[in-house]
């Protein structure tokens, strides 16, 4: 029975990219996962640029001094990585240890084939920034409890790690998300913009929003 289903979903994948013109992942993608910045700022809480500072944390210009700002930060999680093809495969991921990069949440289904596109779109998005030197750009897939067992199929498409939410929805219900919802974080943690739905697959105008927002957390 699973060899069937998988046999299936499979054709289906087959099908789906034949369509769209595109084909699944394979073994030369030029996306690399950045590596976090590590606190090196021996004169903290002193600050010249937000950069001095640490997560959770922005630099007040006036005072030179790094404060803490809950306003707008980003809820803090730890979920496991389940993309095979990750390079945290199998490693816990944490969202606030991501300090230094820009980070994309997407919230989707690894059970939906459209959202095997989106991250498909996704990590082109961040090959073609880092390839223009926007480089310190994350990508993080946050998949509802319900793909359980099917995060293999989205994995054909994307080298994000994709993030498995408990039955709770705890990470989802956090950030008020919705199928298709996308939220970019800036490298102190702060939500720089955030949409309930945006379809980078077939909207141009949602993948330019998109990539403008990332764009602008990364300055």
């Amino acid at each position: 029975m699973h060899a069937r289903r998988r046999l299936l979903t499979t054709t289906a994948a087959l099908l789906f990219l034949a369509a769209g013109c595109e084909k699944a992942l394979d073994n030369t993608g030029t996306w690399q996962q950045p590596t976090p910045w590590v606190d090196v700022n021996p004169a903290y809480p002193a600050c010249t640029t937000s950069t001095d500072c640490p997560w959770g944390e922005r630099c007040d210009a006036t005072a030179g001094i790094c404060g803490t700002d809950a306003k707008g930060l980003a809820p803090d999680f730890t979920l496991p990585d389940d993309n095979e093809n990750s390079e945290t495969y199998r490693q816990d991921v944490t969202l606030s240890k991501q300090r230094g990069l820009v980070t994309v949440l997407y919230f989707g289904l690894s059970t939906c084939s459209v959202c095997w596109r989106q991250t498909y779109m996704l990590q082109n998005l961040l090959e073609r920034l880092a390839a223009e030197g926007v480089q310190n750009v994350m990508g993080l897939v946050v998949d509802h409890a319900q793909g359980a067992g099917s995060v293999w199929a989205m994995a054909q498409y994307t080298r994000l790690p994709i993030l498995q939410d408990p039955k709770e929805m705890t990470v989802w219900n956090r950030f008020a998300a919705e199928k298709d919802t996308f939220v970019v974080i800036d490298p102190n943690g702060f939500v720089r913009e955030s949409w309930k739905t945006l379809y980078l697959y077939e909207v141009p105008a949602d993948l330019a929003r998109l990539e403008a927002a990332v764009r602008d957390a990364a300055k």
